[in-house]
């Protein structure tokens, strides 16, 4: 405590009154300190009871490799919190059961010196110290449950960092509270005062008022608001300058408990995180035209977001939907940026490509061209290393329904039938997505990465954001240079409405002050909506063989790499046939649809019109797919042809509806409210149809099993529509880039308008829902946006190494790690491979 005060004095964080020279003190005098006899039989008694008590003592070693001071430098785990552990290891090896270790903790609310007591224990340590006794338990085990310890210890100190605890000495410096400061309600609890559970924190975090040590900081140049897809893209890249400090804010854990489930991509089928607590478990308002069904909308709450639960497909949209794109921003300052040749550029930046193995382009008739994919990007683009033998009737039954071929679907043109591209790691057939390609192979001391650490709002100074508010308790933390919003396309809009920034009537209504008056923010929200039609079979599908828990194959990483890559995208010709009459039908209906979207502002319903017109003019006469056609063989015993409407004209809005920023927003997507869209979902579920009846898919098909054959008007497949379409998991459009006058929410360098220093980067900024998957295209635009950002912040100095090697690991064996994962996060590995020997020597007390 002294060194600290005496440190903080020094700093002049203290102030401790006018300064003076002593003048007027009496001259100091020299006290003689001799021991008579008394002490000295109180000493030599107390050495002689000391030598018995140690006698008594039993001398115990325990010993573990990798678990020292290269393991902490490494993976900068907080040296603080692994000294507690090692001593809730060691109490438990002697007296099987947590220690009550007590230390002090430094906070942050107090500026004359409070500091708080700590009872470092937790149900996380008592866990990892179990294990750690456990001849049955695995260093893999083990050092997860040793992260999860430090997180735990971690989230204490963020805990006590804000004077949330108990005073060390007994309430005595509550009067340290800052002038006007209330004290905090934790103290009013009295069941809390009697307890000696006081698991709060130790001195891990530095301190605004006083001197620390630890890694704690309160401004960064960066805020990123979500460590989602693009969110850690974004980190990865402006952390490339290490004289750069950024800090991600993520409303979930690591995902690192469940790195099993994200690694092998097929489990996305059979036991994947939907609707656990990795997932948001968002669910949108009852649907008037879709007979008032609610609508589950999933969404990764975890470090990588939905990448790390997705179904992995790396789709490309056409380089048409991009110049669409950019004629709608055209005329706005850095509109050039989101040309196809720059995106499509960003998107290649973005992955190292791998060709299929040798077997598999051929069961499944792949085509490929090499360069028009990136090869040095830190994600992996690849193929799975299985395939069912019915993949190989795909691109043939499509030609004979007159859906050619594509040789090269990611150069521009995603038409055609083809074996798509997938985030998977061929090293080991893991998963690739943004922590494990962008995060976990580098070390940058300027990143640091806080989990479960929800953000609540952005606070203002006028239209200059300063700070960022997160967690239940409300920590905040500085803003250097600006705020990245990548919460994704429910997120992102949420956060500008919680935050004063979005429609005035949706803000008054939901209690919250309005700090700019903007309409688009939660507007022309899009998605893709999906059914498919279910065939019979008795051939082997990757369903049949995971049901088999006889064949040790279906529990291999190569098996559980597949994720139904079979695809094609059918344009308004293959559906409708005369693409051009249904375009002027549709454009007959603008009005009308402009009336039934859920705003009044004329900016909006003006945005709406031209991003209708754009949709209906520029691409449905193109080669364009405006329905995805998609082979999944993931039930035994079963075909589905699934169809997903790409481009809907129904467009709808979320919004908040309560200033608590834990209430969900309402989610409200307007489906179906075009009667263009019901038409051709219809007619893409008959081509769906008649891809089963045709050779040579048909070959291998004994029946149709949903709709069924008693399903043959138009009127019938309507209402079978409506009663079984679901989401196909791509919500965007709700953030647009457009112009202001457009209902616009960002410009074309991704700036919110009306704000100084508020970006948004995610896939809520397209204003065209792509006929794709929404994983490439928000890649691409991270990338670029990142580009954009160091363009307008140059460098001052200093590079924290690059992200751009082909080297991105993946997995629980593919990580390739040259450091640690930032601050606040820990990665994996082995005990045993650490380097390093730590040995415990214990006394044990013996009563």
């Amino acid at each position: 405590m002294t060194e600290f005060m005496v440190g903080s004095v020094a700093a002049g964080k203290i102030p401790y009154g006018e300064s003076s020279t002593g003048s007027n003190l009496p001259e100091p005098k020299e006290l003689v300190f001799e021991l008579d006899e008394k002490a000295k039989r109180a000493i030599k008694t107390s050495e002689t009871n000391f030598a018995e008590l140690i006698g008594q003592h039993e001398l115990e070693v325990l010993q573990y490799e990798g678990l020292g001071k290269n393991a902490l430098k490494t993976y900068k785990i907080s040296p603080d919190a692994t000294a507690q552990l090692i001593k809730q290891l060691a109490f438990h090896k002697l007296h099987g059961r947590p220690g009550v270790c007590y230390e002090s903790a430094q906070t942050r609310k107090f500026a004359m010196g409070r500091t708080e007591v700590i009872r470092a224990a937790s149900s996380e340590s008592k866990e990892w110290a179990e294990a750690m006794l456990s001849s049955e338990k695995t260093d893999s085990k083990r050092f997860m449950l040793f992260k999860k310890a430090v997180n735990r210890h971690l989230q204490y100190a963020a805990w006590a960092a804000d004077g949330q605890g108990v005073d060390r000495h007994l309430f005595g410096l509550k009067r340290l509270l800052k002038e006007g400061e209330e004290t905090p309600r934790l103290y009013d609890d009295v069941a809390y005062g009697r307890t000696n559970h006081w698991e709060l924190s130790t001195s891990n975090l530095s301190s605004k008022w006083l001197d620390g040590w630890g890694y704690g900081e309160d401004q960064y140049d960066f805020v990123i608001v979500g460590g989602g897809l693009a969110g850690l893209v974004l980190a990865a890249r402006l952390s490339e300058d290490s004289s750069t400090t950024i800090l991600v804010l993520e409303a979930g854990a690591t995902g690192d408990e469940v790195a099993d489930t994200i690694n092998h991509p097929g489990r996305a089928y059979y036991a994947g995180l939907v609707g656990t607590d990795y997932d948001w478990k968002w669910t949108s308002v009852p649907q008037p035209h879709v007979k008032d069904r609610t609508m589950a909308w999933p969404g990764g709450r975890l470090l990588g977001g939905s990448s790390a639960l997705n179904g992995c497909y790396l789709v490309r949209p056409s380089s048409v939907e991009v110049d669409a794109w950019h004629e709608l921003i055209n005329g706005l300052d850095g509109a050039d940026n989101w040309t196809s040749e720059k995106f499509f550029a960003a998107m290649d930046k973005s992955e190292t490509f791998t060709p299929p193995l040798q077997d598999i382009q051929n069961i499944g008739n792949i085509q490929y061209v090499a360069s028009s994919h990136g090869s040095s990007g830190p994600l992996h683009a690849s193929y799975p290393a299985y395939l069912p033998q019915i993949v190989n009737h795909w691109t043939g039954t499509l030609a004979n329904v007159g859906i050619h071929p594509s040789s090269d679907p990611s150069d521009g043109d995603a038409s055609g039938a083809y074996v798509t591209t997938m985030t998977i790691n061929p090293t080991n057939w893991t998963r690739s997505y943004s922590k494990s390609a962008y995060i976990d192979p580098y070390y940058r001391p300027n990143l640091h990465i806080l989990t479960n650490a929800p953000v609540t709002r952005i606070i203002f100074d006028g239209t200059k954001a300063t700070s960022v508010e997160y967690g239940q308790d409300r920590h905040t933390v500085k803003v250097g240079k600006e705020v990245l919003v990548s919460a994704g396309p429910i997120g992102s809009p949420a956060t500008l409405m919680r935050s004063g920034v979005g429609p005035r009537d949706v803000l008054d209504a939901a209690g919250v002050s309005t700090v700019v008056e903007l309409p688009g923010v939660g507007q022309h929200l899009q998605d893709h909506l999906a059914s498919g039609v279910v065939f019979t079979t008795e051939a082997e599908t990757a369903g049949s063989v995971f049901a088999n828990t006889s064949n040790v194959y279906s529990t291999t990483p190569e098996f559980l790499s597949y994720v139904n890559p079979a695809i094609a995208y059918a344009n308004t010709a293959d559906l409708v046939g005369d693409a051009a009459a249904f375009r002027d039908e549709v454009m007959a209906e603008i009005d009308n649809a402009a009336g039934q979207i859920p705003s009044s502002d004329s900016s909006v319903i003006a945005g709406f019109k031209a991003v209708y017109t754009a949709s209906a003019q520029k691409l449905l006469t193109t080669s364009s797919g405006q329905m995805e056609l998609l082979l999944a063989l993931n039930s035994p015993g079963a075909i589905t042809v699934q169809a997903a409407l790409q481009r809907p004209f129904s467009h709808g809005r979320l919004y908040i509806n309560s200033s608590n920023p834990f209430d969900p927003p309402v989610i409200d997507p307007g489906y179906m409210a075009n009667a263009a869209d019901l038409t051709m979902f219809r007619e893409g579920l008959k081509l769906a149809r008649k891809i089963g009846e045709t050779e040579p898919l048909k070959s291998v098909i004994t029946g149709e099993q949903l709709p069924g054959a008693n399903i043959t008007t138009d009127d019938q497949w309507n209402e079978w529509i409506l009663e079984n379409l679901h989401t196909e998991f791509h919500p965007s459009c709700s953030c647009s880039m457009l112009p202001k006058d457009l209902g616009g929410v960002v410009d074309a360098h991704l700036k919110v308008y009306g704000l100084d220093n508020v970006r948004v980067i995610d896939s809520s900024v397209f204003p065209i829902e792509w006929a794709a998957h929404m994983m490439a295209p928000t890649y691409g635009l991270a990338e670029q946006a990142a580009d954009i950002i160091k363009a307008q912040h140059p460098s001052s100095g200093g590079s924290g190494g690059g992200s751009g090697s082909g080297s991105g690991g993946s997995g629980s064996s593919g990580n390739n790690h040259s450091g640690s994962l930032p601050r606040f996060s820990t990665s994996s590995t082995s005990f045993a491979t650490m380097g390093c020997t730590l040995a415990l020597v214990l006394f044990s007390l013996v009563f």
